[in-house]
């Protein structure tokens, strides 16, 4: 068994029974998941209030939490060994503002291709927002992938259509290309988004112009959350929401 090193991990409200032990491997143990879970909410809030926000992103299991990762204003990027990952795994991690800022595709892309248990985004506000798995069966990579490549499609078509009708078919070409997840693009319209990506400066503009105006008059995270609460049982996944509308 470790020794156990003691250090002050404050949560507010929080009983000492539940204050968190830090292991020799730099874990934290909990007495309940609850707590573990109202930790790693503290800190990623914490991170959203400072003078210069960013993105804070915490993985737990059941009681223990893991691993913590800091990021930029608006992304985190961090990998895991093949060793780490379990069908158990919890990530947790800040939305800056707006205060109604769901999850993202990217981030329920990330979430099934590292067979999260569930994905979280807490706002300035300890609002959430988050997607489940309902089912219990570990997917393999392949079906993982299988899985993803779906979400991807069905997700950038809804998105697209938000664009006027003449940059619709486009528009999902260029998101399918500029899809994080190579793994998961649908090769042929990256291809062709690729091409007008490199070829057609003046058609990706438009894109880029039209894309900058739904996310600063809040249709993109509008979008996100409607085709969440549509989809994501589909999926098999349970989409939760507590973010209010901006004011």
């Amino acid at each position: 068994m470790y020794p156990m090193k003691f250090q002050n991990i404050f949560i507010p409200n929080t009983k000492l029974k539940d204050l968190g032990i830090v292991r020799p491997d730099n874990t934290i143990w909990f007495c309940t998941e609850k707590t573990a879970r109202k930790y790693a909410k503290n800190r990623v809030i914490q991170a959203l209030n400072k003078d210069e926000p960013f993105e804070r992103g915490i993985i737990y299991r059941q009681n223990i939490i893991l691993r913590e990762f800091d990021g930029t204003t608006n992304s985190i990027r961090f990998s895991l060994s093949s060793e780490e990952l379990s069908d158990n795994l919890v990530f947790v991690h800040g939305h800056p503002s707006p205060r109604f800022n769901p999850l993202s595709i990217d981030d329920f892309l990330g979430q099934i291709i590292g067979n999260f248990k569930e994905m979280v985004a807490y706002n300035v506000f300890g609002e959430f927002s988050s997607l489940k798995k309902m089912f219990t069966n570990v997917l393999t990579f392949e079906e993982c992938k299988k899985l993803g490549k779906a979400v991807a499609d069905d997700a950038f078509f809804c998105l697209s259509e938000m664009f006027p009708q003449k940059q619709q078919l486009y528009a999902e070409c260029i998101m399918h290309c500029k899809n994080s997840y190579s793994d998961l693009k649908d090769e042929n319209l990256a291809e062709i988004g690729q091409n007008i990506v490199e070829n057609y400066p003046e058609v990706f503009q438009q894109y880029a112009k039209e894309a900058n105006r739904l996310t600063e008059d809040g249709l993109v995270v509008a979008c996100l959350d409607k085709f969440f609460r549509n989809n994501a049982r589909r999926f098999g996944y349970k989409y939760s929401m507590t973010m209010q509308k901006n004011s």
